[in-house]
């Protein structure tokens, strides 16, 4: 999973009548990533406006849960296993990229079946004759 820490990134701003509009109604939060490395140029901040019904401290779940369906579905539309596919991404810099592996490992693998089921085919049509 990788850890978030929210920062606020807005201050407060005026509304045309002259008042203030609170804070958490406009509020911009810089997330940080971290990535596995300790190394501080590892980690990447992200500017996103966040849903006031959103918590600060719910963040980090949703962004786990967010990565663990797009994981799912590439398993699923590929039919390796959700590990292989974590196993694939802590490889390669981003998720665009572990598609592109997943698929040519998925065709890979398909090729390598037909030709499979292909020479089976060609071994009982070698008995047939006999």
């Amino acid at each position: 999973m990788l850890p978030v820490r929210p920062q606020n990134a807005s201050s407060s701003s005026k509304a045309p009548e002259g008042q203030a509009i609170k804070e958490e109604e406009n509020a911009e939060r810089a997330v940080r990533l971290f990535t596995c490395s300790s190394s501080e140029s590892d980690t990447k901040t992200v500017n996103v406006h966040l849903d006031h019904q959103i918590h600060a401290q719910d963040i980090t779940r949703f962004v786990h849960f967010g990565y663990d369906e797009h994981v799912k579905q590439l398993a699923t539309g590929s039919g390796f296993e959700t590990t292989m596919i974590q196993n694939v991404y802590k490889h390669v810099s981003s998720f665009k990229r572990t598609e592109k592996v997943i698929k040519a490992m998925h065709t890979t693998a398909l090729e390598c079946a037909n030709e499979e089921i292909e020479e089976e085919l060609d071994d009982v049509d070698l008995y047939a004759g006999e």
